[in-house]
């Protein structure tokens, strides 16, 4: 029997205590991929008990559930839009290396769509701007890392799909005149 899993918008403190873990676990498994360490990326997807959990397929599987749509996004509070930052920041540290295996992985269909909500979104009522910035340019910095040094075109097909170019170039020239201030 296939559960429903949705976006549930932050009501009240004790799902507020839940997101604060779901940060520092994610802060943590970050720290893991750092120094894009291989053995440990493969660990963390597959490990040799008689369970295996697929640390880095549940962060994917997190960020499409939390970026399905540009209303849930437009719902969102710092707290949740720093989940999401998260979240791609564990997934970009796994394939930078580069780890072709992890690339692969990473790029699904729903996962790239996500990342298409987040890039053409744009009403951001409840984050600061800093953080609005944050988002933009770690989902920017997630496709960089799913292209590094890639041999064959299967990622680059998946990305150009579902992300135009000239969405991407818009939110980098938007990113650079922010920053430009």
């Amino acid at each position: 029997e296939k559960t429903e899993t949705r976006y549930v918008k932050m009501a009240d403190q004790c799902h507020r205590n839940g997101y604060m873990s779901a940060l520092r676990t994610l802060k943590l498994i970050q720290q893991m991929f750092e120094g894009h360490n291989l053995q440990l990326q493969i660990l963390l997807r597959r490990q040799r008990n008689a369970v295996s959990i697929d640390v880095m397929m549940s962060i994917v599987q997190l960020f499409i559930l939390l970026v399905d749509s540009s209303s849930s996004l437009q719902k969102m509070e710092s707290i949740e839009i720093e989940l999401v930052i998260t979240c791609l920041s564990c997934l970009q540290e796994s394939m930078e290396g580069p780890c072709d295996s992890n690339q692969l992985l990473v790029i699904v269909d729903g996962f790239v769509n996500s990342l298409a909500i987040m890039l053409s979104f744009d009403r951001f009522h409840r984050i600061p701007s800093t953080l609005k910035i944050s988002c933009k340019a770690t989902a920017i910095c997630t496709i960089a890392a799913a292209l590094e040094s890639r041999q064959n075109m299967l990622v680059h097909d998946i990305i150009i799909r579902d992300i135009r170019y000239d969405l991407v170039s818009s939110v980098i020239e938007s990113l650079h005149t922010r920053l430009a201030k």
